[in-house]
């Protein structure tokens, strides 16, 4: 069984999955796992060409279409074989490294269900890494639900409620890493269980699955349908083994540049750049600028960005 599985959903947004395999890769590291990326073509061929072109490019990445109406029994699969997994869709830009973890609370038998120092049943061990490592490490205390890399202190605005503020919870922090109380909070804070760029047991998102009205028929139903599921997360019989945590770096490392809208089972908030016109570019040479969200720091999980072009040659 894998530690960690990293697995992508995207549907006709080549250039926007580049953007986020190319970054992934300049800030998770050499040593980070291969992205799966679970994909889907609609309308012209051209959407097919520019996937391929990506896969040669991007030549680590491991490469699933998504077969007509069994979306559910794949992500099922691929969840059963890893310990956890990292969620991903292609809209998603990584823009720092993670923070170094020198050691990670566990509780797993604790006589409650908070945080902090002292906690009867709770010990220490030693981590020492740095990466999806680190961050993966702090999902051996039980009370953490999740790793969220989308937030931090810096994501104030939410960008889906058009731009509401958003306050920041009260957060106990350590080298670089943050833990709230996520049923205290609101908006972003409060919504726990997402696929854009959060770390969870996948244990705990298969015992999420069997609660859903039946297995999930794309990416979008799929994060709904698990965010009617925190609840059972926060409640569950013993308070001890409740997870009302999530952790999150100080300034996020990843957010979601919602440039466009594929999908019409929701009506997300999005700019309106063509993915039809988008994958042209692609197929041109042109690139999406790393350069552009190195460093970037987002005001929200989610921040539309004007995106820039360049030459391949310049990538």
């Amino acid at each position: 069984m894998n530690n960690l599985l990293v697995l992508a959903f995207s549907m006709n947004r080549a250039a926007q999955l580049d953007l986020m395999l190319r970054s992934y890769r300049l800030h998770m590291g050499p040593s980070a796992p291969p992205v799966v990326v679970l994909y889907k073509c609609t309308g012209t061929y051209l959407h097919q060409e520019t996937y391929g072109m990506v896969a040669r490019e991007n030549p680590l990445t491991v490469w699933i279409r998504e077969k007509e109406g069994k979306f559910g029994q794949q992500v099922v699969r691929l969840l059963e074989d890893a310990a956890h997994v990292l969620f991903l869709v292609d809209d998603t830009v990584f823009t720092r490294e993670l923070p170094f973890v020198k050691e990670v609370h566990v509780c797993r038998d604790c006589s409650t269900g908070a945080m902090g120092p002292g906690t009867m049943g709770a010990w220490t061990e030693a981590v020492g890494a740095g990466g999806l490592t680190g961050a993966v490490a702090q999902l051996r205390d039980e009370r953490i639900l999740g790793v969220s890399l989308r937030l931090g202190k810096n994501t104030t605005i939410c960008y889906p409620e058009g731009d509401k503020p958003q306050k920041v919870p009260h957060m106990l922090w350590d080298d670089g890493w943050c833990t709230f109380d996520w049923t205290e909070a609101k908006l972003d804070f409060a919504y726990p269980l997402e696929l854009s760029s959060s770390i969870y047991r996948t244990a705990d998102i298969l015992a999420a699955i069997k609660q859903m009205p039946g297995l999930p028929p794309n990416p979008n139903r799929f994060e709904y349908w698990l965010s009617l599921c925190k609840d059972s997360f926060a409640n569950r019989p013993w308070p001890a083994l409740s997870s009302k945590h999530l952790v999150c770096p100080q300034t996020s490392a990843a957010f979601s540049n919602p440039m466009n809208k594929v999908q019409t089972t929701y009506n997300n908030r999005s700019g309106d750049i063509s993915p039809d016109e988008m994958a042209q570019q692609f197929a041109l040479g042109q690139r999406l600028d790393l350069e552009q969200f190195n460093g970037f720091v987002s005001t929200g999980c989610h921040q539309y960005v004007e995106p820039r072009w360049v030459e391949r040659e310049r990538v």
